[in-house]
């Protein structure tokens, strides 16, 4: 009976540290194929979709610091402007980076063409292209792949319900 600190097992040590390493790997297999499941191989849809509101994002510039040989150095990024239409696809929201010409030309309730995919089991909509469907020339955005899940504003699901009503 010592009073001395018990010192710790290096194979328990060891033992532990494997464990956490294994259960980290394990848990980012399961995360790729989740991902692989929700999202590969999903065919492209195409469906008209009531524009439920628009969103501008104004460009600026942001600083991102780094550090280079151990000196804190500032950099300036630009960001770009960002027009973003929020959509009813099949009773759920979803949203798409569109061009400044097609967001000028688009109010809310106007119907449009949406190419999109949806995922498997996240729901997820990933738009890929938005057409106005209605009137004159045909407006024609490509999107980057944007995945946005809105948690739903409850003004604009009242506004895309009474679009809907009257048509």
């Amino acid at each position: 009976m010592s009073d001395a600190p018990k010192q710790p097992d290096p194979q328990q040590a060891a033992r532990t540290m494997r464990f956490f390493g294994i259960v980290i790997l394990s848990l980012f297999a399961l995360y790729v194929v989740f991902m692989g499941v929700d999202g590969w191989g999903l065919e492209k849809q195409t469906s008209n979709s009531i524009v439920l509101g628009l969103e501008y994002s104004e460009g600026g510039k942001t600083y991102v610091t780094q550090i280079v040989n151990n000196r804190p150095i500032v950099m300036e990024q630009a960001k770009p402007d960002a027009y973003i239409v929020k959509l009813n696809l099949g009773g759920s929201e979803a949203a798409a980076l569109v061009s400044p010409e097609l967001f000028q030309s688009l109010a809310p309730g106007d119907a449009v063409e949406v190419t999109f995919q949806r995922r498997r089991l996240t729901g997820i909509h990933d738009v890929f292209e938005v057409r106005k469907a209605t009137g004159g020339a045909q407006h024609r955005t490509h999107t980057k792949q944007v995945q946005v899940a809105l948690t739903g504003d409850s003004d604009m699901r009242g506004a895309a319900h009474a679009v809907m009503a009257r048509s």
